[in-house]
């Protein structure tokens, strides 16, 4: 039910390579698209009335599958002149005796930006302080373009933050398989076990092979499309900035612009 143990080994070794995380393979759940290892994730953790901090703007997901699994979604804001930065002020406005877990997307969707080490240390503090659990989307983790920026795993940081947290990815965006639904948790065995059982059935076996063809296989391709994807976003932000009563930030990942039009308000275009 938690998948093929190749694939999930794979995954292990992927996590090791690139993440610095150490994970056995029972750990891992291999699931149909990081959404169903998103709804996994919050269905073994949250009991009713359970609170999940979420930073806004947030993929709109988030919030319907906590209410889904029966949990109550906490919006705190994050800001446009602060480059969206998650801060432990705004992730403190969210809290409550209730809160079981936070929610994380690095690089986001839908700001494309990407958080730096020192932020996520400082939400990893928290989220031990606090003894909250991290759920950690990490599935935009190729699609970088700023130099001075690089994923980096918020369980990376020692035991107590790696027990705490319940690393999600896939092969969506890194190796552009929308459509083959493969998504995986790693996570504390306890938790893996909840979400292999909760699952019950595995994500079928041809989708299964593909993803190991892509975690095993050469991974220039990845490089490759980066590369394009930067292309593009260079050539989107540049059209952006130049356009009257709207304002955006370069994003430093993902594939988006998170553009704002509150200038545009009352506002009649008299152009060509």
């Amino acid at each position: 039910a938690a998948g093929m143990m190749e694939l999930r080994q794979a995954v292990a070794d992927k996590l090791k390579k690139d993440n610095g995380l150490d994970y056995d393979y029972t750990q891992i759940v291999i699931s149909n698209g990081a959404k169903h290892s998103l709804i996994n994730a919050l269905m073994a953790i949250l009991n009713p009335g359970d609170e999940v901090i979420i930073p806004a703007p947030f993929w709109l997901s988030y919030a319907e599958m906590v209410k889904l699994a029966g949990g109550t979604p906490v919006i705190v804001y994050t800001k446009q002149e602060e480059n969206f930065a998650l801060t432990s002020e705004v992730l403190e406005s969210g809290y409550s005796d209730k809160t079981k877990a936070v929610i994380i997307t690095t690089p986001s969707n839908p700001t494309g930006m990407v958080m730096a080490e020192d932020e996520l240390r400082k939400i990893a503090d928290f989220a031990i302080e606090k003894d909250i659990i991290v759920i950690a989307d990490e599935i935009y983790e190729k699609l970088i373009y700023s130099e001075d920026k690089k994923h980096v795993s918020i369980a990376s940081f020692g035991k107590e933050i790696y027990d705490r947290t319940i690393t999600v990815n896939g092969v969506s965006k890194s190796y552009a398989m929308t459509g083959w639904r493969i998504g995986y948790t790693a996570s504390p065995l306890k938790i893996a076990k909840l979400m292999s059982s909760m699952q019950s059935s595995n994500p079928n076996s041809i989708a299964q092979k593909a993803a190991l063809a892509a975690i095993t296989g050469p991974q220039d391709c990845v490089e490759e499309m980066r590369k394009q994807f930067e292309k593009r976003r260079d050539y989107i932000y540049d059209r952006v900035s130049k356009m009257p009563y709207v304002t955006t930030i370069k994003p430093e990942g993902a594939f988006y612009l998170f553009i704002d039009f509150s200038g545009t308000y009352g506002k009649t275009y008299k152009g060509e």
